[in-house]
């Protein structure tokens, strides 16, 4: 049977992520042009076009505000995909909804990815306040069951953002697990002396990030919070008066090599969202990358963690709103190493046995041939 893989082209398409971002650019576009897959990648942050790890990154410029993204960019997103022939189109953001139905319109494979419980999601953000969070989230629900049938296939990032979508629609989970050993750095020194913990991603107040300022300031002396993400003026600030002691240090953004480095000088990893409805039954990237380093975890109590934490036990879950938990928790761990080192292990088998990219992107391979 002849190899057609040649002749498939994926396109990828995103008006919100960052162009490296980890689950379209690295796991997905990298691991299909590593498959020989002519691969695309469509972004909307005003870096310029560019050819990296096989990938074509084609940009479209950076929108003023938001609204200009949310009702321009996939006008324009539209007219770079009009000219691609024999494509399938993987979208990833919920504004590129109407551009699918569109393209679909135009006899077009269209893929919708879903990385969260959408409307759910609409809850969390800051700058949406009730009664119009409420209302946008409901109809937000009506657009998906209207549009998501109309696709080739809907990706889910869960098995619960599976269940949040309309059962009409062809549904895959694609897990957003990490790559094995991609932060594991190559010092063998693992039971060497660790005096930091770390915070890594979005650095935002639903994301417990003041909380987890709050309780450095209780951590014992010597234990530094590495904060790694971007983050504005206005939260440095604001972070940066919570705080009593210089024990925190911002890294902003890190590649991946920079990122495993970090990682390795650190005994726990961090994650105390807030219990907000999209945050609950989430599954973040980040914790199941502490995992895959080797360190040791703390995060929020909920009913899902819970169980993760406690079947391979890799970790402490706290109250994400207390801080003195928080401290409690990283305090345990530098008193106890061998207790960290353990759950660290425990973490990096799990990774190894059952939490890991390639199992993923194989059944991602299978859905784009199925087309």
């Amino acid at each position: 049977m002849a190899d057609t893989s040649f002749k498939m082209r994926i396109i990828h398409v995103s008006t919100v992520h960052y162009r490296y971002d980890t689950r379209i650019f690295l796991k997905m576009c990298c691991f299909l042009a590593h498959n020989k897959i002519d691969v695309k990648l469509f972004v909307a942050d005003g870096q310029g076009d560019e050819f990296i790890n096989g990938v074509h990154i084609q940009d479209v410029g950076l929108s003023k505000n938001r609204l200009i993204r949310i009702f321009y960019m996939p006008i324009k997103m539209f007219f770079l995909c009009l000219n691609q022939k024999h494509s399938f189109f993987h979208l990833h953001d919920p504004e590129l909804l109407p551009l699918g139905f569109v393209l679909k319109l135009l006899n077009k494979k269209v893929i919708f990815d879903s990385h969260e419980d959408i409307p759910k999601s609409l809850y969390s953000k800051h700058y949406i306040k009730f009664p119009f969070n409420f209302i946008l989230s409901k109809l937000i629900k009506y657009f998906l069951e209207l549009c998501l049938p109309f696709f080739d296939f809907t990706i889910a990032a869960t098995s619960t953002i599976k269940e949040s979508l309309p059962k009409s629609c062809n549904i895959l989970i694609v897990n957003n697990y990490p790559i094995f050993e991609e932060l594991i750095t190559n010092n063998k020194d693992i039971k060497r002396i660790k005096c930091s913990v770390c915070y890594v991603g979005t650095i935002t107040e639903p994301r417990g990030i003041i909380e987890l300022c709050k309780a450095s300031n209780l951590f014992y002396k010597g234990i530094t919070l590495e904060i790694v993400g971007k983050i504005d003026k206005e939260m440095k600030y604001k972070l940066d008066s919570l705080t009593k002691l210089d024990n925190i240090k911002y890294h902003g953004f890190l590649d991946r090599k920079d990122l495993a480095i970090l990682l390795s000088n650190c005994f726990a990893g961090i994650v105390t969202f807030h219990n907000y409805p999209n945050h609950i039954n989430s599954q973040p990237n980040k914790l199941f990358e502490y995992m895959s380093a080797g360190l040791a975890t703390i995060c929020s109590d909920f009913p899902l963690w819970r169980k993760l934490i406690s079947k391979h036990n890799c970790g402490i879950l706290v109250d994400p709103m207390s801080p003195y938990d928080i401290a409690q928790a990283v305090n345990r761990l530098f008193d106890e190493k061998s207790i960290a080192f353990e759950l660290g292990i425990n973490g990096k088998s799990s990774v190894f046995n059952y939490y890991n990219w390639n199992s993923e992107f194989k059944n991602l391979l299978k859905l784009y041939h199925s087309l």
